[in-house]
């Protein structure tokens, strides 16, 4: 059985097949946070006498966001724009490409709103904006957080 496609569609065919796989799936890249820190991966030391510290739960992910350089810079980015409808909140941030000498990271928030516990990582350069996504998480105290960035 012969396929009759006509001129256009093998033409786009042929492109899209000819695009290398990377550039396709760098047009949207989604990050992710970790969901939990056990609360055994954190270590405190004794920082007074006579006291012994103790980490009596996980920590969930409460939040996500972007730095401009590594977490001790204290250089929090703030979205270009916050969307909420019905549970759920869209926040946006808009690069301009150059402007982080310390690179563009990205920070997981857990503990509550007071993001006791942040884990960074770089991100690789080129992104020009990232989306996160916030849901209402089944689990108290967590929230579903879903990043993508372009």
């Amino acid at each position: 059985m012969k396929a009759n496609l006509s001129k256009g569609v093998r033409t786009t065919l042929v492109a899209v097949l000819l695009v290398p796989a990377h550039v396709l799936a760098a047009e949207v890249s989604p990050l992710t946070c970790p969901d939990v820190i056990p609360a055994v991966a954190i270590k405190v030391d004794p920082v007074l006498e006579k006291w012994a510290p103790s980490v009596p739960s996980d920590f969930r992910l409460s939040a996500a966001g972007f730095n401009n350089g590594p977490p001790e810079k204290h250089a929090d980015l703030k979205p270009d724009s916050v969307t909420e409808k019905r549970q759920r909140s869209v926040a946006i941030w808009r690069f301009d490409g150059d402007g982080f000498v310390d690179g563009l990271w990205l920070a997981c928030s857990y503990g509550g709103a007071a993001g006791e516990v942040v884990l960074a990582r770089k991100l690789p350069s080129g992104y020009r904006s990232c989306s996160v996504t916030y849901s209402p998480s089944p689990k108290a105290g967590a929230q579903v957080i879903d990043i993508a960035c372009r």
